[in-house]
């Protein structure tokens, strides 16, 4: 930090011996020399300041940069200045009032200088009040002088670099706050499982009785009615969406089924999935294979497909189902009246009557009626007929009945045929002559 050490009881003496100027006479170099020096001093002088008008001596302020650096230009200009006075003084004695071109040049280098100075400090006090970056200091240039008659000043001195005072601080900036956010509340976690999503198991399969629902147990026949029912069950955590499930028995598919659903951790009920039972149908003689298959065609995304699927075998021994057509009778038509002589042109009620003369319960059997070999009738017996049971269907074939010799013939499970021990007496053939 520069500061105006040099005060007037510091500054160096003047010479004494410089000579009076006579004012009638023309002016010497020594009295222009004097007349600048007290100009400058003049110049340099401190001006009287008003009160209050010193900003720099506030807290937090600094002086600004030409006052270093006035200082230091007074300094060097009045010590050029006594430099130049001494050597005018020696060379006037020798030389008397002529003019030396070595102090002219001396004069118009302190011009210069002085020049330099007050351009360079103006420049320097826009650039401190602009803000500009501060630039080290670099030490006064000293002028060097030459053994020769007058001495010689440098005039381009390298420029003195304050420090540019820190720049004022900007009135602070009240910052922006962002409103809050309201905090999302914490979802609940979901407990893990083993069973992430869907989860169909087809748990088992059951063999039952196709009458009354019966569980079966071994052993089996050759041409028992049974019905197969699997049990389905969703592990998963969510509940199913719609899927396909079908039966397949013997390598053949017989029932399906596009609109199951279960739902989560339960066990699928008829009403949900109606290809859960199938039946009933008789069974074959040896192996049985019964397999279910749920999610047929992979619709679902499940946690495991590798129960999707159970399959059942057992096996029917010999067979103890016998159907056996016993007779034709002859009504009067719409009527339980029996006929046993008819007579031409009477309208007639054919009925057949069939027994159960096997081991175990039939049903789903088909029954069809010929007349000289047209078939008149066929239907499907859908009623269950247990063993040694003998039934007389309740509606049979209307006709007339005509001169001559008429034929009717009844034949017992002929379509889709079960085992049965004996097919020779599934049919039945009585002749009417009138």
């Amino acid at each position: 930090m520069y500061s105006n050490s040099m005060t007037d009881a510091a500054r160096p003496p003047l010479p004494t011996n410089t000579p009076t100027p006579d004012t009638t006479a023309e002016p010497t170099s020594a009295s222009i020399l004097e007349a600048e020096e007290t100009a400058l001093l003049e110049q340099f002088a401190p001006a009287a300041e008003p009160e209050n008008t010193r900003a720099w001596e506030v807290p937090g302020h600094t002086p600004p940069l030409i006052q270093p650096h006035h200082a230091l230009a007074q300094e060097e200009t009045i010590n050029r200045v006594a430099t130049t006075r001494r050597t005018t003084n020696l060379t006037t004695s020798s030389t008397s009032e002529q003019a030396s071109p070595a102090l002219i040049g001396a004069v118009l280098g302190g011009i210069a200088l002085i020049t330099t100075v007050f351009i360079g400090g103006w420049w320097w006090q826009s650039r401190a009040a602009s803000g500009g970056p501060e630039i080290a200091a670099s030490p006064s240039p000293i002028a060097s002088t030459q053994p020769s008659s007058a001495p010689v000043v440098a005039l381009n001195p390298a420029p003195t670099t304050l420090p540019s005072p820190s720049p004022k601080s900007s009135p602070s900036t009240k910052p922006s706050v962002s409103p809050s956010l309201k905090a999302s509340p914490t979802p609940t976690a979901t407990p893990s499982s083993t069973n992430t999503a869907v989860d169909l198991s087809v748990e088992e399969i059951k063999i039952m009785d196709s009458q009354n629902g019966v569980l079966q147990a071994e052993p089996y026949y050759a041409g028992q009615r049974v019905t197969v029912r699997a049990r389905l069950r969703n592990n998963g955590t969510q509940d199913s969406g719609t899927f396909s499930s079908n039966w397949t028995i013997n390598g053949t598919t017989v029932g399906a089924n596009g609109s199951g659903k279960v739902k989560k951790d339960s066990e699928a009920i008829y009403d949900d999935v109606n290809s859960l039972t199938y039946g009933s149908f008789p069974l074959r003689a040896g192996d049985n294979i019964f397999v279910y298959v749920v999610d047929s065609a992979n619709v679902l995304k499940e946690s495991n497909r590798g129960n999707n699927t159970r399959m059942m075998t057992i096996n029917a021994g010999a067979t103890r189902s016998d159907l056996e057509a016993v007779e034709i009778k002859f009504y009067e038509q719409n009527t339980t009246t029996l006929v046993t002589t008819p007579a031409a042109g009477q309208a007639l009620t054919a009925r057949a009557t069939y027994k159960n003369s096997g081991g175990d319960t039939q049903t789903q059997f088909s029954l069809k009626i010929f007349l000289n070999t047209i078939q008149l009738k066929e239907k499907t017996i859908t009623s269950y007929i247990n063993p040694g049971q003998t039934v007389e269907e309740a509606d049979g074939y209307n006709f007339t009945a005509a001169t001559g010799s008429s034929e009717f013939r009844m034949d017992l499970n002929t379509v889709n045929p079960f085992p049965e021990t004996s097919f020779s007496n599934n049919s039945k053939t009585v002749t009417l002559t009138i």
